[in-house]
């Protein structure tokens, strides 16, 4: 039924780990793909391309320190490199350090306006910072971050959902407050 399928499409926006760009790689295994990454950037120091599959590599592993000395390494050796933007984003956004991981996503998507996998990360990072806020109490903040996710992802339903919670809590707040006078 419709609840089911938005209950399912919630769980599956909103919970699923940040995904890296090394797609082609995910049937080796990941300390394979570490040993040949590292391999491969060791014999071409200059190149940003292994070094940030290295960086990708060590994030899948959950090394996330490592990941992103490397990948600020690959950024420096390419600064224009969405991808590695885009990765470094993405060990951010697994460490919960969401306005971090959303400055990456922003130069990536800066670099390649067309990049999906940024667009997406940076309207889940607007509906965490939401729910930050509004964990918080900081209502202003939460409708502002929920708004920009619903402006990047016009379909994100949880946070067409949280705001419909907020708007309702306002509209409850000001009906019991009329009640009082």
């Amino acid at each position: 039924t419709d609840a089911m399928y938005k209950s399912c499409f919630f769980f599956l926006m909103i919970r699923r780990p940040p995904r890296s760009t090394l797609f082609p790689y995910t049937t080796l295994f990941r300390s394979d793909a570490l040993s040949l990454w590292s391999d491969s950037a060791n014999k071409s120091p200059k190149k940003d391309r292994p070094t940030m599959n290295v960086g990708i590599s060590l994030s899948e592993l959950g090394r996330l320190e490592e990941a992103k000395i490397v990948l600020k390494k690959a950024i420096r050796l390419n600064p224009k490199s969405f991808k590695a933007h885009y990765n470094l984003g993405v060990v951010y956004e697994k460490e919960n350090k969401l306005l971090d991981a959303k400055l990456e996503y922003s130069k990536s998507m800066a670099l390649n306006s067309g990049f999906s996998d940024a667009l997406y990360n940076f309207a889940i990072i607007h509906h965490k910072l939401g729910n930050k806020y509004l964990n918080e109490g900081n209502i202003k903040l939460a409708i502002y971050y929920y708004k920009e996710s619903l402006r990047f992802n016009p379909e994100l339903y949880p946070s067409r959902l949280q705001l419909n919670r907020i708007y309702k809590k306002i509209e409850e707040n000001m009906k019991g407050a009329e009640l009082q006078h």
